[in-house]
């Protein structure tokens, strides 16, 4: 959330001011300049009036409803703004303007109490009292009115403090060291709201009081406030202040809004709740705009900690800090919500899933014992940290890894936790005697903790928590679990998963790691976000889909995307391997990952080749022995073991007795690392082979693509292509041209899809994470069996469909990962394949349903069947959905090849190829000027062809091309984009309409 303060002062408003002087629009305009905001409180620290009376008030109050109705018109529809005033010297002096500084000092000379002559005074007030209660402010006491705010779960306290007493009205200091506030009014400060976060507004500054306030002031203000609003000086001085060397204080000094000599603004500072960030700007008029200019900037703002505890600041940075690779980086930047989803079997919430930190707060009202677990790498330490950091606003967190169970004593260990995170003075006493629903049990690791020690630790202490939530692996010994169910046995632990991020949620992260990439800038975000996106997906069942991985992953891909280099193309390969070698050092040292990386290629390869999964242990011993004799190494088999284990690159298989690999593209990847050894080595020609003609099995297609990933070498390319056109060289062609599949020529010319728009491009996204998981947990369920194919079965109908597409899938990534070691005749040869095969592969699949056309719609229409609507399915429909999903799965084969093969470069050979007398070609090559993002020669060529097609087919594709663009790139709908929406959907004058609404409304979003 963030919150928005608008800082006035030192208006001096009279009955004939005029607010075009201010230029209220000017102001409005001005915010646009900061980050959007989601709530907005309205601080006026003194001076509304120039001298107190009653229609300058009335002046004042016509203003601030003006401003207030258009932040809301402009920003924030159907929000309440909330104000806070306070009285400045010029609100005091209705009754006495022209009084001195003798008079002042007479009231400290003299025998009546300085006490009386102060609340004597209040009466001066009375209009401005009046003013400040429409607003809601002095509604409790006429010197110091505390006030709470609270937006959701964050409560803010506001102290309105009154300075006006005992001011004069001059252009010197005479005053300075003369104001005067009781004890027992300051002692209102102390008034707790459970607030997070406390605000003090006040006009005079404690250097302006007596020295019998001034102190006891200054203590109560800077020691109790987080931010502190002042006026009066008439310039903007704010800073942040450090107070007894270890609370920070953030002070905004009011510029003067009008009525001075001095420049004329306001301050506008924008408190994150989520990132703990405070930036504040000054705005100064300039005659026409007000200019803007960051004047305050924290990065750890401390929020207080409900019932008197609160986050040290080493603790606090402590939870803000990333780890491993990023260690000591604030994640808080690009930190995304994972979704979890819950475990238990029997519970009545087994479909229960947590997309976001709102539901997860649901579950927490819920279920008092949650354990989430996670696979290695999953984000379960960071996800623990940010709970904690969350839950600290509203509750009393203690935060528990397997290192804080070192004491023996039990007690000790909340002891020392309580100490550590909440400060050496945070009472044990009290926090033991504090409400037991408040206080929360976070335990990192839990997994790691000894049985006996966690069941010990829970029989003490589980009465004093109200809440548990325990982080573990995903693989945890179903009989520790059944042990822990019995010792939380009044209420049953509910177990939730830390789902994999699907395209959905990774875009969000994506976006955000675009946006804080600290080697430069990025411009494109949303374009950049989209590219990278779409390429994780094409790799979807390789890719490590954990928030880490992908950060690696596109700080790689932003970093030579930028410097392109050619070598480093293939960002997916460098990040794969970088994971598991720095995995590898941090529990082997470094200068043994080089050996024992090349001991798992050599136990992968014996697994493949001799299908032998699970290894058993005395297998994997002699292989790594097998490695020692052939490199003249001494590496002990135990140690590679012990490394690859607590790596997680390999685990024991208790059930079948035996290792096996952690996912099979770990698997696949070091075979395909011992196979481009051998085969640099001139050696592993049959292998490969045999790998190639069973690419339809896995893991072999899964270990071809690693070797095109790793390899350098380019003689391994021709093994591929050779097996390529060898499969499907006596293919014929698709060719709309020729109508050689003649029930896609009736497809009629008169079915114009719709753009898309926003809602479609959401349900997308979330049908694409749908696709996603459901890739990956088939891969997990195949993953059971994965040595158990057939070899017999290798020419069957859909093994030969499976071999093309994982033959076009290499090819396609060979283009854009060799290009720069690709001699020309060889770049043409890769070229031509990529045009020409893919529509062999849609002839082989789509001439048996032309073949056999009529007798399909007659199965169908045999079995009486309806829609879901009951309505009688005809033979027009059937013909028309066949013809549909016909198209579909065309440009999905075309779509498939673009986007693995089509960048920045090799968008330009693909362009070379003579693909101008061909329909199919054409279409083909529209669809790669689409992945590559190039609008403008899409749209040439897209029109170009429309106009001339005279088959419905054809037209049809274009405009589904077309629409996808539209889909999946952001674009400004003015110009040439205007123009190709006439030409395709601008027929459709409600379309037209909706398209420039949403347009419009992308616009106001932006902003």
């Amino acid at each position: 959330m963030k919150i928005l303060f608008l800082h006035l002062s030192d208006a001096h408003f009279r009955e004939d001011t005029k607010f075009r002087d201010i230029n209220i629009p000017a102001m409005i305009n001005g915010l646009k300049q900061i980050d959007k905001f989601d709530e907005c409180i309205l601080v006026f620290s003194g001076d509304i009036a120039q001298s107190g009376e009653i229609n300058q008030y009335k002046t004042a109050g016509n203003f601030l409803g003006t401003l207030i109705n258009q932040i809301k018109e402009t920003y924030l529809p159907n929000k309440k703004i909330y104000t806070l005033i306070t009285p400045g010297n010029h609100d005091n002096l209705v009754v006495n303007p022209k009084r001195t500084i003798e008079e002042l000092k007479g009231y400290y000379s003299s025998d009546k109490e300085i006490g009386d002559e102060f609340y004597a005074e209040l009466s001066q007030l009375d209009d401005f009292y009046a003013f400040a209660r429409r607003n809601s402010c002095y509604t409790k006491g006429n010197v110091i009115d505390v006030r709470k705010i609270t937006f959701g779960k964050f409560t803010i306290k506001a102290n309105l403090i009154n300075s006006a007493p005992f001011s004069l009205l001059c252009d010197g200091n005479e005053d300075k060291g003369l104001h005067y506030i009781p004890q027992r009014e300051l002692n209102k400060l102390d008034l707790v709201r459970q607030e997070n976060y406390t605000l003090s507004i006040i006009h005079h500054g404690p250097e302006w009081f007596s020295d019998g306030s001034k102190q006891a002031l200054y203590n109560k203000l800077y020691e109790t406030s987080n931010l502190i609003f002042v006026g009066h000086e008439h310039f903007s001085l704010s800073q942040n202040k450090t107070v007894n060397a270890k609370h920070t204080v953030d002070v905004s000094s009011g510029v003067a809004l009008y009525g001075t000599k001095t420049e004329h603004g306001f301050n506008a500072l924008l408190l994150n709740t989520d990132q703990h960030k405070l930036i504040g700007h000054k705005f100064v008029y300039n005659g026409s705009i007000y200019k803007p200019v960051q004047n305050l900037k924290n990065d750890n703002v401390a929020f207080r900690g409900k019932y008197k505890f609160t986050h040290t600041k080493e603790f606090k940075d402590w939870l803000e800090s990333d780890i491993d690779e990023r260690a000591g980086e604030r994640y808080l930047d690009y930190f995304v919500f994972p979704s979890l989803e819950a475990k238990s079997i029997n519970d009545d919430m087994k479909n229960y899933s947590v997309p976001t930190e709102e539901k997860f707060m649901d579950l927490f009202d819920l279920k008092k014992k949650i354990s989430i677990e996670g696979s290695t790498r999953s984000g379960k330490t960071i996800l623990a940290k940010y709970l904690c950091r969350m839950l600290s606003d509203n509750y009393v967190p203690i935060f528990l890894e397997e290192e804080s169970f070192s004491p023996k004593n039990n007690l000790k260990v909340i002891k020392y936790a309580l100490a550590n995170q909440y400060g050496e003075n945070a009472d044990f006493d009290e926090f033991m005697q504090l409400d037991t629903a408040k206080k929360v049990l976070i335990v990192d690791g839990y997994d790691k903790i000894s049985k006996e020690k966690w069941k010990l630790f829970v029989e003490e202490f589980e009465d004093n928590f109200g809440h548990f939530i325990i982080f573990g692996g995903i693989d945890w010994n179903l009989n520790i679990k059944e042990k822990t169910l019995e010792e939380l046995s009044d209420s049953k632990m509910f177990y939730m998963k830390i789902c994999p991020f699907y395209y959905a949620k990774r875009e969000r992260l994506i976006e955000r790691i675009c946006s804080n990439f600290q080697e430069r800038k990025i411009t494109d975000i949303a374009e950049k976000t989209r590219k990278i996106n779409e390429d994780i997906t094409n790799q979807i069942r390789y890719f490590q889909l954990n928030p880490d991985f992908i950060h690696q992953y596109v700080d790689y891909y932003l970093s030579f995307s930028y410097t392109k280099t050619q070598k480093e193309s293939n960002v997916f390969s460098k990040v794969f391997e970088a994971n598991i070698t720095f995995r590898l050092a941090k529990h082997a040292g470094e200068e043994n990952v080089d050996e024992i990386m090349i001991a798992l290629d050599f136990v992968a390869h014996y697994i493949h080749f001799n299908k032998k999964y699970p290894l058993p242990t005395e297998e994997f011993e002699s292989v790594v022995e097998t490695y020692n004799s052939e490199y003249d190494n001494d590496i002990k088999p135990k140690f590679v073991y012990n490394a690859a284990i607590k790596a997680n690159i390999i685990r024991e298989n208790s059930e079948k007795f035996g290792i096996e690999f952690c996912d099979e593209n770990l698997l696949a990847y070091f075979t395909a690392l011992h196979l481009n050894r051998i085969f640099n080595e001139r050696k592993g020609a049959e292998e490969l082979k045999y790998i190639l003609d069973n690419i339809c099995f896995q893991p072999n297609g899964d270990i071809i693509l690693f070797l095109s990933y790793i390899t350098s070498n380019i003689h391994i390319l021709n093994p591929i292509m050779d097996s390529l056109i060898a499969h499907m060289k006596e293919w014929d062609e698709l060719s709309i041209d020729s109508d050689n599949v003649g029930y896609l020529s009736k497809i009629s010319t008169d079915i114009k899809p719709d753009l898309a728009d926003s809602k479609e491009k959401e349900r997308i996204k979330e049908e694409k994470s749908t696709i996603e998981k459901e890739i990956i947990e088939k891969q997990k369920q195949n993953a059971e069996s994965i040595y158990s194919y057939d070899e017999s079965k290798v020419n069957s109908f859909g093994n030969k469909i499976t071999k093309s597409i994982s033959y076009l899938e290499l090819v396609a990534k060979i283009l854009p990962s060799f290009r720069h070691i690709l001699k020309g005749d060889q770049k043409q040869w890769v070229v031509d394949i990529l045009y020409r095969y893919p529509n062999k592969l849609l002839y082989f699949m789509l001439k048996d349903i032309d073949e056999n056309y009529d007798k399909i719609i007659n199965d169908i229409l045999d079995g009486a069947p309806r829609t879901r609507k009951g309505k009688l399915i005809t033979r027009d429909i059937i013909t028309n959905e066949l013809q549909n999903q016909s198209v579909a799965y065309i440009l999905s084969v075309y779509d498939f090849v673009a986007s693995t093969s089509v960048n920045g470069k090799t968008i330009d050979d693909l362009n070379k190829f003579d693909y101008c007398n061909n329909t199919n070609y054409m279409i083909q090559n529209i669809m790669m000027e689409e992945n590559a993002g190039n609008f403008h020669e899409m749209a040439i060529k897209a029109e170009t062809l429309y106009k001339n097609a005279t088959l419905g087919i054809t037209k049809q594709m274009i405009m589904l091309v077309v629409r996808k663009y539209f889909l999946c790139h952001d674009i400004p709908l003015v110009g040439e984009a205007q123009h190709i929406i006439d030409i395709f959907f601008g027929e459709n004058d409600e379309q037209k309409r909706v398209i420039r609404t949403a347009h419009a409304k992308n616009k106001i979003v932006k902003k």
